[in-house]
């Protein structure tokens, strides 16, 4: 009896074992895509970038591990991304995918009559000729791995652009401070590495200055500028009802003086010139926000002693601190706007061959990353040293080599959906989406400004936090649910919730 017991058990035992497994499936399946899920991992993937991607070098060991889990990011933000989702973040994801099918029409090869009739390829098909090469065939590229590399950086903003979309009311409200804790981390690195308490990131870097998460000071500046003005933001859309208006003041107050003498630590030029129309954009903020009227209705009579008082706390330690910079021995950003670097001035020497190269690859370009390789081409001798040009530190003239005629209309493209998008906030906007204008303009032509006498954006980092920005613009400029999207503002889900 005990036998047939057994034999009669044993075949419900599969069976129990696949409805339970049927049964976790569903759970399993909701976590992984409820609203909790998507933001979980959209922060994954930011601070992510924000450990490894900090440099520009294709060479860089953290690529290793940031590219491939970059391509399964994108690959998952992009199989829950609806229709109505992609509406609205169209333009930036156009832009995006654009430049990806640019890359890779550069890497197509081509047939040996079309390529050598490209613009300024004599050189190459002379070698050809002697090596007897003349019927291979050759990508438009003149650096085809460099091109590759390119072609997979901008998974990253691919990325981004999808995890913005793809997140709920209540957490789209989240993107920006995520922002804004990167540059905090940025700027803690920095401090520690100031006082000699942290190493830096990168081999190849600035090595006596606190850079960060970076490898270039001049990017460390102008994320340390970017999140003034997110912090700046997020306390000038915070309610007075729910929060003490002396402590958002406070705190942003707090914010500021403590970025900006770090921001000149940096010794960067571009970073202090920047930091000027950044703190101008501050303090008009600050006006407008509900918790400084809130302040000054309490003031009453004695509103003008307030903002003198206000205007003397954040004026006064700013002052002293570049006065003291400025007065000391150590080499900073104000010693260095009278001084002649040899090492960091070598770009405006390369500048009129930049342009030359531009203007001899138009109207196709030269391929995606192929600047360094191009520019061996037109070295001179009075400019050989052991440094080298590695980018052309102006991405106006870079852009237009690499990408010749294609890549100036998709970055006009852009930058008119830009504007567009900003005017229609602003114009058809109230004083809250206004102020999200300003803020997103501001925070946008930061790193575009730095784009011109710099690189920024091609680093990983730099370009998930402007992709962020620009989804964030796009999200907001639709229409679509953009009440609900602000940092103030309470929809119906999450009073359900």
């Amino acid at each position: 009896m005990q036998l047939r017991r057994t034999a009669a058990v044993r075949p419900r035992r599969p069976q129990q074992r696949r409805k339970a497994l049927t049964s976790w499936l569903p759970r399993v399946a909701e976590a992984l895509t409820s609203d909790l899920a998507r933001f979980a991992a959209f922060a994954i993937f930011v601070f992510l970038v924000a450990l490894t991607g900090g440099g520009s070098r294709s060479d860089i060991q953290s690529l290793v591990v940031l590219r491939p889990a970059t391509v399964v990011l994108s690959v998952w933000a992009l199989f829950f991304l609806t229709s109505s989702q992609a509406r609205t973040v169209r333009g930036p994801l156009l832009t995006v995918v654009a430049l990806m099918l640019l890359s890779l029409l550069q890497l197509l090869p081509l047939p040996p009559a079309i390529w050598t009739g490209l613009p300024n390829r004599e050189l190459v098909a002379d070698l050809d000729r002697l090596l007897g090469m003349e019927n291979v065939f050759r990508p438009l590229s003149l650096d085809p791995d460099r091109t590759w590399n390119t072609l997979f950086a901008l998974f990253v903003p691919l990325a981004a652009i999808c995890f913005t979309a793809i997140q709920a009311p209540r957490y789209q409200r989240l993107v920006i401070p995520t922002l804004v804790a990167v540059g905090l981390l940025s700027a803690a690195v920095g401090v520690l590495q100031a006082i000699g308490l942290a190493d830096h990131f990168y081999a190849i870097t600035h090595d006596r200055y606190p850079v960060g998460l970076f490898a270039n000071k001049n990017h460390q500046s102008v994320l340390l500028s970017g999140t003034m003005l997110g912090g700046t933001w997020l306390a000038a859309n915070a309610d007075p009802r729910r929060h003490s208006p002396s402590m958002v003041l406070g705190s942003t107050f707090a914010l500021i003086l403590l970025l900006f003498p770090l921001l000149i630590l940096t010794g960067s030029r571009a970073g202090l010139a920047l930091s000027a129309p950044t703190l101008a954009v501050c303090c008009w903020m600050l006006l407008q926000a509900p918790a400084t009227k809130a302040l000054l209705r309490r003031a009453g009579e004695r509103k003008s002693m307030f903002v003198g008082g206000a205007a003397a706390v954040l004026a006064a330690p700013l002052i002293f601190v570049a006065a003291t910079l400025l007065l000391s021995s150590r080499e900073t950003a104000l010693s260095r706007l009278f001084a002649v670097d040899a090492a960091d001035d070598l770009r405006w020497s390369f500048l009129p061959i930049s342009i030359s190269m531009a203007r001899d690859f138009f109207p196709l370009g030269s391929g995606f990353g192929s600047f360094e390789r191009v520019f061996m081409m037109y070295e001179t001798a009075d400019i050989l040293s052991l440094r080298y040009a590695n980018q052309a530190h102006n991405d106006v003239v870079q852009v237009v080599l690499e990408g010749g005629l294609p890549a100036i209309a998709i970055v006009l493209a852009a930058l008119a959906w830009g504007v567009r998008s900003l005017w229609r906030m602003w114009r058809d906007g109230d004083a809250e989406r206004r102020l999200a204008a300003l803020f997103l303009g501001s925070s946008i032509a930061l790193w575009l400004a730095a784009s011109v006498v710099d690189y920024p954006l091609r680093t990983p980092l730099a370009a998930m936090v402007f992709a962020t920005l620009t989804a964030h613009l796009s999200f907001l400029s639709t229409g679509h649910r953009s009440a609900r999207a602000m940092p103030g503002e309470h929809d119906a889900q999450d009073q359900a919730s």
